[in-house]
């Protein structure tokens, strides 16, 4: 299974880059309907670099502060083709002190209910 294989290749590069260019005032919003389009979750996986190894990628959809919810894409795909080969949409509770545990509390409560 590929989540019990050791992890080998992290690469943040395109993280910093896809978050340098959000546009802050489209941050808050009252919608709760899809917020990424499958065309937004397509061109996000062509800007991965290139690997020849499957990649799995967690996409921060929502964090809903009312609901202390965190929503998240999360897409298995193939890192020569950049075809999708699993797409699901999953939420955890957010907890913890300060902005980044509080969110991360959200994603490890996540992790920590995978079932694989």
């Amino acid at each position: 299974m590929l989540l019990k294989n050791n992890i080998v290749f992290y690469n943040f590069d395109q993280v910093q880059k896809n978050n340098d260019g959000i546009d802050e005032s489209k941050m808050l919003t009252t919608a709760f309907e899809n917020i990424l389009s499958e065309n937004d979750i397509k061109q996000i996986i062509n800007e991965l670099p290139e690997n020849d190894k499957p990649g799995l990628i967690f996409i921060g959809e929502m964090m809903n502060k009312a609901t202390f919810q965190g929503t998240f894409r999360v897409l298995l795909f193939n890192g020569t083709t950049k075809d999708i080969i699993s797409s699901k949409r999953v939420s955890g509770k957010a907890a913890g002190f300060g902005v980044r545990n509080f969110w991360a509390g959200a994603l490890y409560r996540i992790l920590k209910s995978w079932k694989y």
